[in-house]
């Protein structure tokens, strides 16, 4: 609003530029097609997931070099310098890998695996960037130190896996009777319950 003003523009022209630009600080929840809207009320999240991937293509599109250097510095350098201070540490090895793809893991304290005397922390990743680019980094890494082109493959793999899962979504009321009828979690990919 303040720029606005500043630029010279009326009352009413800053307002509505203000609550112009409001709405397009983050995902616009409200842009959405009838259609859309449908497939949202009955696969929770899916406009959210099309506007994450249509802000992310416009990032691109419109700022490229700023896009990049955001990028880099936010998601591809903090998970280089972890993946330097993880990698070798048997007690981020023992994580699930679900939980490693999705947050930033700070291991503090001196205990072991077996003795359990160290606290884990998480930060979550952005959605779409994190994933691709902060999980895709450290998968590259991994696949560099090992040279086993399995890790990279099924980083992409499973990459492609979940974007078209996302593209083509599951009813949420029947996310709960998959999962029981086939006994795996959706989200881990992991059994719901134990052999």
């Amino acid at each position: 609003y303040r720029k606005a003003k500043k630029a010279g523009l009326s009352e009413k022209e800053a307002v509505e530029r203000a609550g112009f630009e409001g709405r397009d600080v983050t995902i616009d929840f409200k842009q959405s097609g009838s259609q859309i809207q449908a497939w949202n009320m009955v696969s929770a999240f899916f406009n959210a997931r099309l506007r994450g991937y249509a802000k992310t293509f416009d990032a691109f599109k419109n700022r490229p070099v700023q896009t990049t250097a955001k990028i880099s510095a936010y998601i591809i350098a903090p998970s280089i310098l972890l993946w330097i201070r993880n990698h070798d540490d048997p007690r981020y090895q023992a994580l699930p890998r679900w939980q490693k793809d999705l947050s930033w893991i700070f291991i503090t304290g001196d205990g072991t695996v077996e003795d359990g005397n160290y606290t884990v922390w998480r930060i979550p990743k952005p959605f779409e960037l994190g994933i691709l680019f902060g999980t895709g980094t450290e998968k590259l890494l991994d696949f560099i130190k090992s040279k086993e082109p399995g890790k990279i493959g099924d980083f992409i793999k499973e990459l492609a896996i979940d974007n078209l899962q996302n593209l083509m979504p599951i009813p949420t009321g029947f996310v709960p009777l998959l999962e029981q009828k086939f006994n795996t979690s959706l989200f881990t990919g992991r059994p719901i319950v134990a052999r």
